[in-house]
């Protein structure tokens, strides 16, 4: 019964191959892409003038070519463009979580060196700070990493920094273990984008929240009561499918597309602030794009587990020190003095200058 079976599956494979060959001629080689432009001056200009108008009527079809190429590339090398690595089951990952430049020892602790003095500033204001390090993706999900592994100058870091957080009198939760105990109940990262789930998120947030909230009660911080409301259901489109360009091939090469929940936290009660009165948000949140982004609702998540409002001051595409750098040098760090500061740092970026 198995030689049918495989005798099928390479006849299904061969057909495959040949309509994607089939789509990337036709892609490349149409006509409205190889001729020349028509009654158009060369010396005048008018010529690449029309190259440019017909090139770009023909943008849609050039798609197509790139997408069967996809197709073809990780369908025969399971590959991806450079900056993504093919898991198995659809899984898709960056190729940062598994960097290990020349320098990263030494820049590793240069940032930690930051940490500390991060740590000594927000002391001298009487600020608390803990900082919430978040383990790669690839580290909660080794298991779907197919043909690859975290080389070891990757396989030991998160732990390392961790310590070393920890030796400086800094709380940092352990989110590894708090992350692997939720992947058992459900998924914690997209498989097609390097952020986590809002469930994941959310799980984060109940560990940042249990060594935060004695500090808030000791320091008796202004709380209020969270809720979190589900709006509905939409489509998810992840980041890394942009390093494996396969459009109408995406399921069918057996990438399904990812739905996540739309999520909103508001406050049980409104606040009691006057007009002329100066807020009061007892907790900063300072990171990246795992703060920042509201697909995730992180921010949301801590403000229901802490009962405390959250200033959310995660920035996109800067990493976690430049907007710590950021905050701390500029006019809301004194005109709205927290109570705690909440440093999100994802591990990929701890060997980033």
């Amino acid at each position: 019964m198995g030689k049918p079976e495989r005798g099928n599956n390479r006849l299904t494979g061969i057909f495959l191959i040949a309509v994607l060959a089939a789509g990337l001629f036709l892609a490349l080689f149409d006509p409205a892409l190889l001729r020349a432009p028509e009654n158009r001056d060369f010396l005048g200009g008018g010529w690449t003038t029309g190259y440019k108008e017909a090139f770009e009527r023909g943008l849609p079809i050039r798609k197509a070519a790139v997408q069967t190429i996809g197709a073809l590339r990780y369908l025969l090398f399971r590959e991806g463009e450079e900056g993504v690595l093919v898991g198995e089951g659809g899984w898709l990952f960056t190729s940062e979580e598994f960097a290990c430049p020349p320098d990263g020892p030494q820049v590793m602790a240069e940032n930690l060196g930051f940490v500390r003095e991060v740590r000594d500033l927000l002391a001298r204001r009487g600020i608390d700070l803990i900082v919430v390090l978040l383990p790669s993706k690839a580290r909660i999900y080794a298991d779907k990493l197919g043909r690859y592994r975290l080389p070891p100058c990757a396989a030991v870091r998160y732990e390392e920094f961790r310590h070393a957080v920890l030796e400086l009198g800094i709380d940092c939760p352990d989110l590894l273990t708090a992350l692997r105990e939720a992947r058992s109940r459900e998924e914690v990262f997209f498989r097609t984008d390097t952020h986590w789930r809002p469930y994941g998120a959310a799980a984060a947030a109940a560990a940042a929240a249990e060594a935060g909230r004695p500090r808030l009660d000791r320091k008796s911080s202004p709380r209020s009561r969270y809720v979190t409301r589900r709006l509905g259901v939409r489509d998810f489109q992840g980041d890394l499918l942009r390093f494996v360009p396969l459009g109408r091939f995406q399921r069918i090469l057996g990438i399904p597309s990812e739905r996540v929940e739309v999520l909103e936290t508001e406050a049980r009660e409104e606040s009691p602030l006057g007009l002329f009165d100066r807020p009061v948000i007892p907790v900063a949140l300072v990171g990246t794009s795992y703060s920042a982004g509201r697909t995730w609702n992180f921010d949301g998540a801590l403000k229901e587990a802490l009962e405390a409002d959250v200033l959310n001051l995660g920035a996109e595409g800067r990493g976690p020190f430049l907007p710590m750098r950021t905050y701390l040098s500029g006019q809301t760090f004194d005109q709205v003095p927290p109570d705690l500061v909440l440093w999100e740092i994802p591990e990929r970026c701890l060997q980033e200058p």
